[in-house]
């Protein structure tokens, strides 16, 4: 993942009155039904408690306001990146924007929290089924798109935006994995693997890996884009993952092991060609890209963001299906040391910025972005005071009467946000808590 276009910004606030009459969202609380955690998402280390439940159920709601309801058009299911429009058009039409990657990565952390929220993911991933653009022989993607605010209609190339710069996207590698890795989180919090068999939607999945496979190099690393021989660090870690992802699917869902066991060799290949080419060793950090020099940890994005992605992503737990039987294993020791790497990659690139006016107290990327996934890395380094300080920071702002959930947050923002908070309870265990004490 790399910074978001800041093209994207979104138009001035006095414009939200004209979108109301368009849209029809959904801003019902989150329901009280169990989250069942079986590992969503990356496991390098386990979610925090930091968010509170009412900043946790403020957030869901959020979300639940950018799903797009549209019954009967294409746009149907979409889920914006942020609540106020990105592009006017030279008409004066307002659009919002939708990016598949942004919202993928959403939904896991959602999932983790709010299985309930099932119903919404399995629209989003039929709206992605339906939107994948053809990329090469049984490849394809979901680009960027934008919905108009006054009609609902959608569009990759909206009036307005330079036919040259659009259909965009910012990574095919990390949005083809982010399919997948959502796919994943839908089937083990909701159990649901009917939807997955859907012939479209099972066709974009498999397209999606096909994209990876594709951009894959002999060296084992991903280019970012067919046309961009760039294989940067925080795409191929996530690349990694959502072949850990795919293996999982083709394993649980389509019933096709040796398949799955094909996947995970090329998830083992990935992490091994980022642990072997992308680590610095003179400075024992993580390069930015396979060309790149050792980071600048005067720069936030990305020599010093970069750093936290291994520790995010890559899987010290599951590196391969023995491990989790044999945890005494060889593997499972060196993926210990792995780790334990990662996270003395990152205590040196956020020492560089920490203090008074370090990360926790204020927004130090220079375009003003948040990145919530470094208070995660906080928690998995152990440094909780600093987590704990930015989610303070996080839910004063966000939380905010006048305006919740201001830019520059962002949809994307909440996977991370819901790694630092607990799953929402049942009815019956909201009630166990609250009845007090039984008589005997």
């Amino acid at each position: 993942m790399r910074r978001p276009v800041l093209s994207l910004r979104p138009l001035n606030s006095l414009m939200l009155p004209l979108l109301a009459a368009g849209l029809t969202l959904w801003g019902g609380s989150a329901g009280a039904v169990a989250a069942v955690d079986k590992g969503l998402g990356p496991s390098s280390c386990q979610p925090a408690s930091l968010v509170d439940d009412a900043f946790r159920d403020a957030a869901l709601r959020a979300l639940q306001r950018l799903v797009v309801r549209a019954p009967g058009q294409s746009a149907d299911g979409a889920i914006k990146v942020h609540h106020s429009p990105g592009h006017m058009d030279p008409q004066g039409g307002v659009w919002h924007y939708v990016s598949a990657y942004q919202v993928n990565l959403s939904l896991i952390g959602a999932l983790r929290v709010a299985p309930q929220l099932g119903p919404d993911v399995a629209q989003w991933l039929r709206w992605q089924a339906r939107h994948t653009t053809p990329t090469g022989p049984s490849e394809s993607l979901v680009f960027d798109h934008w919905v108009r605010a006054s009609d609902l209609q959608e569009s990759s190339c909206p009036p307005g935006k330079s036919p040259r710069s659009c259909p965009q996207v910012d990574a095919f590698d990390s949005t083809a994995a982010s399919l997948l890795l959502v796919a994943q989180a839908y089937v083990q919090a909701t159990a649901d693997s009917t939807l997955l068999r859907d012939p479209l939607l099972r066709r974009a999945l498999e397209e999606a890996a096909a994209t990876m496979a594709r951009l894959t190099q002999t060296n084992g690393l991903p280019w970012a884009k067919p046309d961009h021989a760039a294989a940067y660090l925080m795409d191929a870690v996530e690349v990694a993952a959502g072949w850990r992802a795919w293996a999982y699917l083709q394993r649980e869902v389509y019933g096709i092991p040796q398949a799955a066991k094909n996947s995970l060799a090329a998830a083992q290949r990935t992490e091994a060609a980022i642990h072997k080419l992308l680590w610095h060793a003179p400075s024992q950090t993580w390069r930015v890209s396979l060309d790149a020099p050792q980071p600048d940890f005067a720069q936030w994005y990305p020599d010093s963001v970069a750093q936290a992605w291994p520790l995010l992503w890559l899987d010290r737990n599951d590196a391969n299906e023995a491990n989790v039987a044999n945890v005494g294993s060889v593997e499972s020791h060196v993926e210990r040391r792995a780790f334990g790497r990662a996270q003395s990659a990152w205590r040196q690139a956020a020492s560089r910025w920490q203090g008074g006016a370090g990360w926790p107290q204020r927004n130090v990327d220079p375009e003003g972005f948040w990145w919530p996934a470094i208070a995660v890395a906080a928690h998995c380094v152990g440094d909780e005071r600093a987590a704990a300080a930015w989610v303070a920071r996080a839910r004063s702002a966000w939380l905010r009467a006048d305006q919740p959930f201001a830019w520059p947050f962002q949809v994307g923002d909440l996977q991370w946000l819901f790694r630092l908070a607990d799953p929402v309870p049942t009815a019956a265990g909201r009630a166990a808590a609250t009845a007090g004490p039984t008589a005997n």
